[in-house]
């Protein structure tokens, strides 16, 4: 199939939220190099996980199986190795990934734990509040637009502001969400042409009531809580 008739995003305008934004915001004539490096991360996403795919499909190759006994205790044996891979794998059925959190599954009527919340999380995927938009946290009023928001990357101090209508705004352009904020200024450090794809939610911090900084996904998960 031709690169261009290949789907990269699907987003419902109608419902609002971050990613609708973020989607719309990537066809300005500003971001073009933006989707061109987001294209290419998802094109070699897709490699990988292919790979990925022929390492755990029909059942875990054996190579992995022996690099993993070498990382593991000597007592571990290669069948029980396989025999935890098969139970890591995703639950949805057909999907060869593998869990990034073994917490979250189900057995024996257990309830699974909440996952712990991680910096290192992209785009907040794999985290159950990464429902929770930025327009329900204003409309929740944790934060209060303006708000100014603040990051230390590589020896600079970047600042970029919440605006009152949710956009995000740096350098003088406003942006459609936190993460293609949060891109843009990454990129006015590495370079422009440099691919540095961002989750806003943990790459910028604001500003509480007792002067201390705290990434905004705080008050994601925080929401999130208390609807559940």
């Amino acid at each position: 199939m031709p690169v261009e008739e290949k789907l990269f995003r699907k987003v419902v305008v109608t419902e609002g939220g971050d990613a609708a934004l973020q989607t719309l915001a990537l066809l300005s004539k500003e971001s073009v190099s933006e989707l061109e490096a987001l294209w290419h991360e998802d094109f070699i996403d897709r490699q990988v996980q292919a790979a990925l795919d022929d390492l755990f499909e029909p059942e875990p190759d054996d190579g992995v199986i022996r690099l993993l006994r070498r990382r593991l205790p000597p007592e571990v044996r290669p069948q029980e190795i396989r025999a935890a891979l098969v139970r890591l794998r995703s639950p949805s059925g057909g999907d060869a990934n593998i869990e990034r959190s073994p917490a979250s599954r189900v057995s024996h009527g257990s309830t699974p734990a909440k996952p712990a919340p991680t910096s290192s999380t992209v785009y907040g995927g794999g985290t159950p509040w990464s429902e929770v938009t930025l327009g329900d946290i204003i409309s929740a009023g944790l934060l209060r637009p303006p708000v100014d928001l603040y990051r230390r990357y590589k020896g600079h101090d970047l600042g970029a502001r919440i605006e009152s209508d949710g956009r995000v705004s740096f350098d003088s352009q406003i942006y459609g969400s936190l993460s293609v904020a949060g891109m843009m200024a990454r990129r006015s450090i590495i370079g422009a042409d440099r691919r540095a794809q961002t989750n806003g939610w943990t790459f910028w911090r604001y500003r509480e009531a007792g002067g201390g900084l705290r990434e905004i996904d705080h008050l994601r998960r925080q929401l999130w809580e208390t609807r559940t």
